[in-house]
């Protein structure tokens, strides 16, 4: 049964996800099928860790940006 184009993109942002939260050393527990609830939970923690003006170190990704 194929899946709804709703649910291929959510998995692909809890992937994205996860690589960011990994790049930046972000523990987050979520996987592919979690609740959005749980996934806006981890997007929040990991853009605050990421975010510049919110306490974000230079991490890997904003060193490779300049």
């Amino acid at each position: 049964m194929p899946a709804s184009a709703v649910l291929v993109a959510k998995r692909a942002f809890v992937k994205l996800l996860v690589r960011l939260a990994h790049a930046y050393t972000v523990v987050i527990s979520i996987n592919r099928d979690a609740s959005d609830l749980k996934v806006l939970a981890a997007f929040r923690k990991v853009v605050i860790k990421v975010h510049p003006d919110k306490g974000g170190a230079e991490g890997p990704l904003t060193s490779k940006m300049q």
